[in-house]
Parts: C-alpha cells; structure tokens; sequence
C-alpha cells in the first residue's frame, strides 16, 4: 500500500505522463475524453480503486502491433489490479482514436485533412454546378419556380420506361 504522500506523487507523475504517448495515461486520458469520464467513472470501468489508476498510467503504452501486445496487457492490469479484457478494449479505442484524430487534423497549409476536404469539395461542387444545398433539398419547394418536382407516379412511370435488370440466380 502506497503512503498518503506516494500516492500524490503518484497522482502528480501520472498527469503529467497524459501529454506523452508513451505511458497508459495518455491512452486513459483520450478514452476518457471520448466517454466523458473523470477518474472514478474510469477507475470504476476497469474494476479498481482510483488510487490504482496512477499506477497504470504510469506504465509504458504496449505497441499494439507488438507480438507481446497481450501479454504486456496481462502484466499491467495484474500489477495495477484492473480488469484486463476492460484495459485492453481503453488501449485498442484510445489507439483507434488517436490515429483517426492524426488524420483529421489539419495540415501546415491550413487547410483540413482530405476527409474533411471532400466533404466541403461535395458541397461547393454542388452550389457551383447549380445543386440545391441541404437546407433546399428538405424544403418543401424546392425548385425555384415553386414546382415541387415530378410525382410519385411520375417517378414510377418514368422507372417503368427504363426498367431495369434484376438477376435472381
């Protein structure tokens, strides 16, 4: 058992790892922010007391592409007593996280990433060509001159004009 004063010293250490992704609490700290979870939220998550979070946090983040990955996962949750199957799942998620937000973030030109890029491209393709935006697409008149389009009987005739091929086999 760890003393009132290793404890914050402990505590100290581990926020101050949440910046460096080498240690287990910069994984803890992205699952918690992606759960909206503070310390006992997670503590209780992984089946712990919070005084055993700092611990763990304090561990060096296993590779997850490491052959050792679970075994590694094994030794940390024994040694801080969290539930192993819960601390993998943080790990795996914070991981996933962090390298969709790496993705994400914009680049040094300031512009945003491609994923972010093709859907602003979408929408101003869309209002250069003439499309209706969203907002008119969900308008009741969506069409300028007020016609609300064609049918659904139009739009079943006109289906019917251009049938098309179906392969049952």
């Amino acid at each position: 058992m760890t003393s009132p004063t290793n404890h914050g010293l402990l505590r100290h250490a581990a926020h101050a790892a949440r910046a460096r992704e080498a240690f287990v609490a910069f994984a803890l700290v992205a699952y918690q922010s992606a759960h909206d979870m503070g310390d006992e939220e997670m503590a209780a998550f992984l089946g712990c007391a919070p005084t055993g979070l700092p611990k763990l946090a304090l561990c060096r983040r296993p590779d997850p592409a490491a052959d050792r990955f679970h075994a590694r996962v094994d030794e940390m949750a024994t040694y801080a007593g969290v539930d192993r199957f819960r601390f993998a799942r943080v790990l795996r998620e914070a991981d996933a996280v962090h390298a969709f937000r790496d993705r994400l973030e914009p680049t040094d030109t300031g512009a945003g990433s491609g994923l972010l890029l093709a859907a602003r491209d979408r929408d101003h393709e869309e209002s250069a060509m003439g499309v209706p935006s969203d907002a008119a697409r969900e308008s009741p008149s969506r069409y300028a001159d007020g016609d609300r389009g064609p049918s659904l009987a139009q739009t079943a005739a006109d289906q019917d004009e251009h049938p098309r091929e179906v392969d049952l086999a």
